[in-house]
């Protein structure tokens, strides 16, 4: 829409990190993959009390918190090619965003019940 009023193209940068993210996940969405975990079921359980405590790679006791913090960190620096830096502004850009959502979500709403009313005291009266 902005390109056809001759401005320049808002979220072209942000559709197309997105675009070529999908396209290099796509091979693992589509297709169906069955894991096997038994040899590390089978490590583990021949470990000694003392090796696992240094070796700790049982997934029950993974802090899945800290992990899907990295995981996202991970995610932004090395595939969206984006510092630290911007995330205040993408903080700042996304309540934006959400509130102007939020705005247009219940305009709407106020829009259609108001309409369905005067076609109700059209109907009616």
């Amino acid at each position: 829409m902005r390109i056809c009023v001759g401005r320049r193209p808002r979220m072209w940068k942000l559709y197309s990190k997105i675009h070529k993210i999908s396209k290099a996940i796509a091979h693992f969405c589509t297709n169906k993959w069955n894991f096997s975990d038994n040899n590390v079921q089978m490590l583990w359980n021949n470990l000694n009390k003392e090796d696992q405590q240094i070796y700790p790679f049982n997934i029950r006791e993974l802090d899945w918190a800290k992990y899907l913090i990295d995981y996202h960190k991970g995610i932004r620096l090395y595939l969206l090619k984006e510092d630290d830096s911007t995330l205040e502004i993408s903080r700042i850009n996304y309540n934006r965003l959400y509130w102007t959502h939020q705005i247009f979500k219940t305009v709407l709403i106020f829009a259609i019940l108001w309409l369905i009313w005067n076609i109700f005291i059209k109907i009616f009266a």
